[in-house]
């Protein structure tokens, strides 16, 4: 039991967590198509829809800026 305090004395002191990287337009990625499943996700298990409202494309372009940038709530299609 001692021991394992004194190995917890001496270990470094851990980091803050990175926080996320930022995601805007013209980005392109995995990042960019897994919030764009998220959101598509959300719609269909609460609203509802049938059709995604967000193009799944990994493209950060017009279509996901105008869905992200337009007033609340997100009931239309991009």
């Amino acid at each position: 039991m001692i021991a394992v305090a004194l190995g917890m004395a001496a270990a470094p002191a851990a980091s803050a967590a990175t926080p996320p990287k930022t995601i805007s337009k013209g980005d392109s990625g995995h990042g960019v198509w897994c919030v764009q499943r998220a959101v598509d996700n959300y719609y269909k298990t609460y609203y509802g829809k049938t059709t995604n409202v967000i193009a799944e494309d990994a493209q950060f372009g017009t279509s996901t800026a105008d869905w992200a940038t337009s007033p609340s709530p997100k009931t239309g299609s991009c």
